[in-house]
């Protein structure tokens, strides 16, 4: 199956946080629901089948617009949500646990161990819950699908590069020979 993973348009947290909300909620800007637009009319994404997004809000708002104008429908999947600061959900990632644990996993390159203070999701988690996911989509025979998720996630399906722009694609095949090889580090 062939998978184009594009990462959701530039998000505004500012709105939610002035409403006591977690940036999970954070919708997408004005420049952020243009890159949608822009990135909706690639030519790659046109013989997709289906649109598949992450629940979150810039996720949703990216997906909808892109499957609303090529006519896709569009399917939720909690399981490619974004990377977890706190696997207990109790600090939000717009508190300084939330930096501290971001700062802890790049240094970390995604991998827990003893020396890590901070409760976060590891590259490993991530994969252990996206993989599977994207399986399912395989196994209903679907050929071409476009997902709309986050740059973290995204990583775990090998992609490289250093900077993962806002409504940037990457294309890969996913077959049932596909496995998480590693996380990719990046300079955050």
């Amino acid at each position: 199956m062939e998978v184009l993973f594009i990462r959701h348009g530039e998000p505004d947290y500012e709105n939610v946080r002035n409403l006591g909300l977690v940036s999970y909620l954070g919708e997408l800007t004005r420049e952020g629901i243009q890159q949608a637009h822009t990135i909706s009319e690639d030519p790659r994404l046109f013989d997709a089948q289906i649109v598949v997004s992450s629940p979150f809000t810039r996720a949703l708002q990216t997906a909808h617009i892109i499957s609303q104008k090529n006519g896709f429908s569009l399917m939720i999947e909690p399981a490619f949500h974004e990377w977890l600061a706190d696997k207990t959900h109790q600090n939000t990632v717009d508190s300084e646990y939330g930096k501290n644990s971001y700062h802890e996993f790049l240094t970390h390159n995604g991998i827990r161990d003893e020396n890590c203070k901070y409760n976060w999701e590891s590259a490993e988690e991530i994969a252990a819950r996206a993989y599977p996911a994207l399986e399912f989509y395989r196994k209903c025979g679907y050929k071409r699908i476009i997902v709309v998720a986050h740059a973290m996630l995204i990583r775990t399906f090998g992609y490289k590069e250093q900077n993962f722009p806002y409504c940037g694609i990457y294309e890969m095949e996913f077959n049932e020979e596909s496995k998480y090889e590693g996380f990719v580090p990046w300079n955050g």
